[in-house]
């Protein structure tokens, strides 16, 4: 896995919680080689990161599966959207 803590403040900074929040909040997807973190609130996002150009938001309303299934079939998130 590339820099795992570098990838966690990233997909922090995505879902919009804190670097020390984030710690109790993702898991390693070690089959497509990425983290999936997630905002523990109701409402909350999440994103599956394999790296700071290569990542996956998506909302509350969309399942970890099909989060998951979208991120492998290769959609991706703009990164302009969180500069």
């Amino acid at each position: 896995m590339k820099n795992t803590s570098e990838l966690l403040k990233f997909a922090a900074k995505v879902i919009g919680i804190s670097e020390s929040e984030i710690s109790s909040s993702w898991t390693q997807f070690d089959d497509i080689d990425a983290i999936y973190a997630w905002n523990p609130i109701r409402g909350g996002a999440s994103v599956i990161i394999e790296s700071k150009d290569s990542f996956l938001y998506a909302t509350s309303a969309v399942n970890p599966d099909e989060h998951k299934k979208a991120f492998i079939s290769g959609r991706r998130t703009d990164l302009e959207l969180f500069e």
